[in-house]
């Protein structure tokens, strides 16, 4: 069954015959048929106590809403300004607010007494019918940030940097940005999986619990070219800087800025949030690339984790398989003690390089009675208990061609 249309008549036609019948022109039965809007929509019209045709036709069908238009306007009105303000309404706040409006104007609502304040249908249906507003997850902006970005500041910055577009003729390549930003080898955000429905938890492999900090710089061009450009007093180009105390207060920097033609621009102080482009544009989006590609290597090598030692990046399939001299040496080696290993030697050959596969010599009581002489350095070396000189000579036996330092 097709469901029923509703509606179908137009606005003009209802108000031309609400006037008709209110004026006493025609009848009901004859206003319906003359502008084709049915009696019973036409007769609820008419006897409505609204004197306002406007809005009597521009009302909606269905179930009023609790609040009246005026007051939902300046509710959407009152959230939009404490946004800008940097003091945003949160889902309860506006259900508390529709409870107040509710109870100071005498008005009959279904709201919940003991919660003092609307429901979760109440708020979906006033949004929904002011699609101005949704519910957005704020960033987090310090009140330097807030005080610092103002329109005096941002007029400052520009007054500066437009008279040096002119220079470059508005060329794209002659303008440069440089930012940095921090990475680490644990993704800032995983990507949702398919899991049990009802779980509590659901966990994803990550390479550990804080990855390191390793600073990245990035310098590129507004037509995304990066550092292949030589720039003279005749060519020169726009660096796009922050304002930090090594960009501003370094003379040498300066100075070699000056002698090859770059014009360095600082940005204004805690406004890098809205006006610097690599933060903007760039970091986001790489940031969210990296940490998806850093996913993808952990599924494709499990068991393997991702760390700032390796040499080639995360994404590459031939990543570079760091040898660990530790790993090796225990395979030959007796695992020893922390306390040997603090005290320990690195044994190394005659011409005085240091061995690929570095063996661990104990040097823990140097006053002991027990010394072995070396057969190939005749050095002494001490043992810090007695009956460990056969470990000794086993070290000795399987490095036989490597000279052992004095200890």
């Amino acid at each position: 069954m097709s469901p029923k249309r509703r509606k179908l008549w137009k606005e003009e036609d209802v108000k031309a015959a609400i006037i008709s019948v209110r004026n006493k022109v025609m009848g009901l039965q004859r206003a319906s048929n003359t502008f084709n809007v049915p009696k019973s929509t036409l007769k609820d019209k008419v006897n409505s106590k609204e004197e306002d045709v406007d809005k009597l036709v521009s009302t909606k069908l269905g179930r009023k809403p609790v609040l009246p238009f005026e007051l939902e306007d300046s509710l959407v009105s009152y959230c939009l300004e404490m946004e800008k303000q940097f003091y945003g309404l949160s889902a309860k706040d506006v259900k508390t607010m529709a409870f107040q409006l509710a109870s100071l104007n005498g008005l009959k609502h279904p709201f919940s007494k003991n919660d003092e304040a609307a429901g979760w249908k109440w708020l979906h249906s006033f949004l929904r019918r002011h699609q101005e507003l949704s519910l957005r997850k704020p960033q987090s902006t310090s009140m330097a940030r807030i005080r610092g970005f103002n329109q005096e500041n941002v007029i400052k910055f520009f007054d500066v940097y437009e008279p040096l577009m002119n220079i470059i003729n508005h060329s794209p390549n002659r303008l440069y940005n440089c930012d940095e930003t921090g990475l680490t080898v644990v993704q800032h955000k995983v990507n949702k999986v398919v899991s049990l429905k009802g779980k509590r938890q659901v966990g994803s492999v990550s390479s550990a619990e804080r990855g390191s900090l390793v600073t990245a710089v990035t310098c590129m061009s507004a037509a995304g070219l990066f550092l292949n450009v030589k720039p003279t007093k005749d060519d020169p180009i726009i660096l796009v800087l922050d304002g930090h105390y090594s960009h501003t207060r370094n003379v040498e920097l300066l100075e070699l800025a000056r002698a090859n033609g770059v014009h360095i621009v600082c940005l204004p102080p805690h406004c890098t949030h809205k006006m610097q482009p690599l933060d903007v544009a760039f970091m986001l989006p790489f940031k969210t690339y990296y940490a998806q590609a850093i996913e993808q290597w952990l599924k494709q090598n499990a068991g393997r984790v991702v760390t700032h030692y390796q040499r080639k990046s995360p994404t590459d399939k031939k990543t570079y398989e760091r040898k660990s001299v530790q790993k090796k040496q225990a395979d030959k080696v007796p695992t020893q003690s922390k306390r040997q290993k603090k005290q320990s030697q690195i044994c190394s050959d005659s011409e005085g390089e240091e061995l690929d596969d570095p063996v661990y010599i104990s040097t823990d009581n140097e006053d002991s009675e027990d010394d072995a002489e070396c057969p190939y350095c005749n050095g002494k070396f001490s043992c810090d208990k007695r009956g460990k000189m056969d470990r000794m000579h086993e070290m000795w036996n399987l490095v036989p061609r490597r000279v052992f330092g004095r200890g």
